[in-house]
């Protein structure tokens, strides 16, 4: 039986919610916090950054949902994600947006695992004279000991968020295979604490 544009479009937001819970983010529709539909709102919550539009069609007007995120963002980076039956979903953004994301060599000097979480880590990262929290969604994948030292490639210029009520400044960058393991991104040569990734 076929559903309506509108149970399929609640279907979509549930399924991308679900799949970012997959990396400890704590998504949600708009809707069921708020109870309705606001103007401006992105359709889920709880990935920070980020003004989500989840289009679950088979047909997009690409450009015009580029459009509205842009219109809709309250400063977060306006990105639409889409998926068609029997596809994976796409993140779909400017290029003068992906452009303005600042990449950086962050030295991790201490990591703990966050209470009542299985999935999130608070890593203390160092990038030359400035000292950052960063919260990931990688405890699955490493342990807090195994973290310290380890020089990660950081994205730097995110508006800090709050996850699990802990302020994170920036994002972690990791690689995932097709078994859902995570490799984090580190830099192949040794390479000093806030250095440019370009």
């Amino acid at each position: 039986m076929a559903i309506n544009s509108k149970q399929k479009g609640k279907n979509g937001e549930l399924e991308l919610a679900r799949k970012f819970k997959e990396y400890g983010y704590d998504a949600r529709r708009s809707v069921q916090y708020n109870g309705k539909a606001e103007e401006g709102q992105p359709d889920l919550l709880g990935v920070p950054h980020i003004h989500i539009e989840c289009k679950r069609t088979e047909r997009l007007d690409l450009y015009g949902a580029v459009d509205q995120a842009k219109r809709d963002t309250k400063g977060d980076i306006p990105v639409v994600f889409h998926r068609r039956n029997d596809c994976e979903w796409l993140a779909i953004m400017t290029f003068d947006d992906f452009m303005k994301v600042q990449l950086r060599v962050g030295e991790i000097i201490a990591c703990e695992a966050v209470p009542k979480s299985s999935k999130l880590l608070k890593e203390t990262v160092k990038f030359g004279d400035e000292v950052r929290t960063i919260v990931s969604g990688i405890a699955k994948h490493y342990k807090p000991e195994e973290m310290v030292g380890k020089k990660v490639m950081v994205v730097t210029n995110l508006k800090p968020a709050k996850l699990a009520g802990l302020l994170s400044e920036g994002m972690i960058l990791c690689a995932e295979d097709a078994d859902g393991n995570l490799a984090l991104m580190t830099p192949e040569k040794d390479m000093p604490a806030g250095a440019e990734i370009c």
